[in-house]
């Protein structure tokens, strides 16, 4: 308690639109609404707003100016949109100065790199220890490379405690000690016992948004002589172009053409609740062309029984091999599209026995990537900052 009341913790997003980045944090709030007042601060209205309103947190929309708002982070790297971005950030930056100084905040969660580099100023000049939650890797594949260095330097120095969504993730910030990592968790409503194959003929699938980064190209020139061998196999893609890439849509499904593979591809679309998807599937397909930070889809469709093909490195690796001893699916390097085929061919071979290890690790994977444990992990990090009154840093594991 902070003079008699919840420590107040204020969740600060600069999009309101729902990624897997906003999912995440909007699962673990109302585990730990029992012991904190969480409110949040976003810079656009929109469906994120709307799920927190849902869940009873009080949202603040202070409007950003949406090119800023929608500007990626490789164009905010350049020294056009810096001299055009840079101004307008200041600006908000200090209209959001007084704005926070009567909000009474114990903890300013800061959860992308935008809230990080705005909110935080306006914080450190009140004495509000900022948390960053890191959810993308500092490094040079998702990053401008002469940015990396410096904000390594900024995660070391600047917030009083960091969490990220993976050791994976976590490696890349240059702390030192790994940062906290809560892991995107599970609800209960995504974990379903499986044992048996689903009816019909073969189903692979693949879910998440069209994006040259997701990888479906790989996924369709693989295709081809998985098809001539399992000509009765089916292919579901399920996501949209949700950032602009309908550029890499419409290649993917010129090359399916081209292919003779675009009569056993059903383009699904954006689905906001994939269970019944994954429900389909004789295999999951993660497909992705760079190490992702975690990979959501990865651990929701092992909740659910799914035989899982996914690319190495990243959180990938670190979900499907946890250990030199223990594998949970197979992993092909990222791009290799006849390392993709041989793997689907593997499971396609002998369904039954990729199912019988995807029903074995289910509740190992279900316990390690629960909910419930990562609010708990949350809840340690939150507490440790908010009880102190002089916070110290924490740049170090926390309760795991």
């Amino acid at each position: 308690m902070v003079d008699g009341r919840r420590p107040r913790v204020l969740l600060v997003n600069h999009t309101a639109r729902l990624g897997g980045n906003e999912l995440g944090v909007a699962r673990l709030i109302p585990l730990l609404a029992d012991e904190f007042d969480v409110q949040a601060l976003l810079f656009e209205d929109g469906d994120l707003g709307r799920v927190l309103r849902e869940q009873g947190v009080e949202v603040h929309v202070r409007p950003m100016r949406s090119d800023i708002v929608r500007i990626d982070r490789h164009s905010a790297a350049g020294m056009r949109a810096a001299a055009r971005v840079g101004p307008a950030t200041a600006s908000y930056a200090a209209r959001l100065l007084p704005w926070l100084r009567n909000q009474h905040v114990d903890l300013l969660w800061a959860n992308t790199f935008k809230a990080m580099a705005i909110a935080t100023p306006a914080a450190k000049l009140l004495r509000i220890p900022a948390l960053w939650h890191l959810h993308d890797r500092v490094a040079a594949e998702y990053l401008p490379r002469r940015i990396v260095g410096p904000m390594r330097a900024a995660f070391r120095h600047v917030p009083a405690a960091v969490v990220a969504n993976s050791r994976a993730t976590a490696d890349t910030a240059g702390c030192g000690s790994a940062p906290t990592v809560v892991y995107p968790g599970l609800v209960p409503e995504k974990i379903r016992v499986r044992s048996e194959l689903p009816d019909g003929p073969p189903v692979i699938g693949m879910i998440g948004r069209i994006s040259p980064t997701k990888g479906q190209l790989v996924l369709i020139r693989a295709l081809p002589d998985v098809l001539r061998r399992h000509p009765t196999a089916r292919v579901r893609i399920v996501g949209g172009a949700l950032f602009g890439e309908k550029s890499y849509e419409a290649e993917a499904r010129a090359e399916a053409e081209r292919l003779g593979v675009d009569h056993a591809i059903t383009w699904v679309g954006h689905q906001p609740d994939t269970r019944a998807e994954l429900d389909l599937l004789t295999v999951a397909v993660h497909a992705a062309t760079v190490p992702e930070p975690f990979g959501q889809v990865i651990t929701e469709a092992m909740a659910r029984c799914v035989p899982i093909v996914a690319t190495r490195g990243g959180g990938a690796t670190e979900i499907v091999e946890p250990s030199p001893d223990s594998r949970r699916g197979q992993l092909v390097e990222p791009g290799g599209v006849a390392e993709l085929r041989d793997a689907l061919l593997r499971v396609l071979r002998d369904p039954m026995a990729a199912q019988r290890l995807a029903t074995r690790v289910q509740p190992e994977v279900v316990d390690t990537y629960s909910i419930a444990r990562s609010a708990e992990s949350m809840r340690l990090v939150w507490r440790a900052i908010s009880c102190s009154a002089r916070p110290p840093r924490i740049c170090r594991p926390i309760g795991r």
